[in-house]
């Protein structure tokens, strides 16, 4: 995946207005969000697709919003790239999709981080249910 593709991502998650991920649990190995993703938009591309959502904690609060573009590698695997705007920063991370027509359950890695989260590196799983995601992301900085 080409660096040069993360810049827009990063771009437009940083205009995002930032609000406390209050769901942030730190622990010996790095601090974990338990998020709930509902897609607001979604548009399909001649070779890709884009997303964004808004972010909640468990709870229902909004806490961020992130922006997704996939480029179609096949016609049934994509790779991605998110922005997740939260409190202070910025998270960014990649996943790939083996199967577009079915896969529900994704796991990236979180690849980088501004403001709050500057230097983080870590991973994330994410739970798709038709209109929301579950999304458990683990990062240290």
């Amino acid at each position: 995946m080409r660096k040069t593709a993360l810049v827009p991502v990063v771009a437009a998650i940083a205009a995002l207005p930032a609000v406390p991920a209050s769901s942030a649990i730190a622990s010996g190995g790095g601090t974990t969000l338990h998020l709930v993703a509902t897609q607001t938009s979604g548009v399909n591309q001649p070779h890709g697709f884009s997303f964004t959502e808004v972010l909640r904690n468990t709870n229902g609060k909004k806490v961020g919003n992130d922006l997704g573009s996939c480029v179609n590698t096949s016609r049934t695997t994509a790779t991605c790239e998110v922005g997740l705007g939260l409190d202070g920063g910025v998270l960014v991370g990649t996943f790939a999709i083996s199967d577009l027509q079915h896969q529900q359950v994704f796991h990236g890695r979180i690849v980088q981080g501004s403001g709050a989260y500057s230097g983080a590196t870590g991973h994330f799983t994410a739970i798709n249910r038709g209109k929301t995601t579950r999304i458990s992301l683990t990062y240290h900085t």
